[in-house]
């Protein structure tokens, strides 16, 4: 799973091949490894989901596939950092303005009506990327993370 995960997130650094595992059905597998109990697949899954989230069809993709609760729960939940800060990411590139227009022709689905439509959707994305980043605004936080990150520790 790891490695199927890891292969996409390479592939999914070129915008034609990332539209190309949009359109082809690539997202679902990603969030479904996303949300998996094996948390070695949790970093290369949201480091694709992350990738994929720079084009706005995959973002919408991401959305309608139930992405959205997949990343939130990586992103305060999964025992990897990298994982947790790419998930924050890939919510934040979903929302950042540039889906706007592409959203206006497109039907929403019966997942983002459950959730309140797209805005309910990026509220819920909002709250979890500020709590994510509000934990590193707590001075004895940041300097934990920042010692856990040091490059010793990364050998």
């Amino acid at each position: 799973q790891e490695r199927a995960a890891g292969a996409l997130w390479g592939l999914s650094v070129s915008e034609a091949n990332s539209i190309a595992i949009g359109r082809e059905g690539g997202v679902a597998p990603l969030i479904t490894l996303a949300c998996s109990e094996a948390e070695d697949v949790h970093e290369t899954a949201a480091g694709a989901l992350w990738n994929l989230a720079f084009n706005p069809g995959n973002a919408w993709r991401i959305i309608e596939e139930g992405g959205v609760p997949a990343l939130v729960n990586l992103c305060s939940s999964s025992g990897s950092k990298m994982a947790r800060f790419m998930a924050a990411l890939a919510l934040a590139y979903m929302f950042d303005g540039r889906m706007n227009s592409y959203a206006v022709g497109v039907t929403v689905c019966e997942n983002v009506t459950k959730s309140g439509g797209l805005e309910g959707v990026r509220r819920l994305a909002m709250r979890h990327i500020e709590a994510f980043v509000q934990a590193f605004s707590n001075q004895q936080a940041l300097s934990m993370a920042a010692t856990s990150w040091a490059p010793a520790a990364l050998m």
